[in-house]
């Protein structure tokens, strides 16, 4: 039987079409971003941006919680979480990218807590005022 033209063709069926699969566009789902592919970030990043500031941290978590992830899958996001956020406040003192562990693991929980991604909106918008006031004109 042949396929219409214009259908797409299931993913195990791109070798016979000799086409090559389309890669995911969701947010990476894995704590360590090194094991995303980089198309999956860059998009995850994008619609992060994307948003307006004091609306970004509660858009991200309101977007995974659409997901409708099993409770031992969150709780291993928030642990996650955690973990990357401790080392990252050990990684402070020391030269290198700790605030951005930092944040990292603050946006990890965020996905997962309300209340914490709240917070961070607000405080992003403190930062950009305060940026704003302090920057060179």
């Amino acid at each position: 039987m042949r396929k219409p033209a214009g259908t797409i063709p299931a993913r195990r069926g791109y070798e016979r079409w000799n086409v090559k699969a389309p890669l995911p566009s969701a947010p990476c789902p894995l704590p360590a971003p090194a094991l995303c592919p980089p198309n999956v970030l860059k998009a995850a990043w994008n619609k992060f941006k994307n948003r307006r500031p004091g609306f970004r941290f509660h858009g991200m978590y309101t977007e995974h919680q659409k997901a409708q992830k099993a409770p031992w899958k969150r709780v291993a996001y928030i642990v996650g979480g955690v973990v990357v956020l401790v080392v990252g406040l050990i990684a402070l003192p020391a030269p290198g990218p700790g605030m951005l562990i930092v944040a990292l693991g603050a946006g990890m929980i965020a996905r997962e807590s309300e209340k914490l991604a709240n917070m961070l909106d607000r405080f992003e918008v403190f930062l950009r005022r305060k940026w704003r006031e302090i920057r060179p004109a």
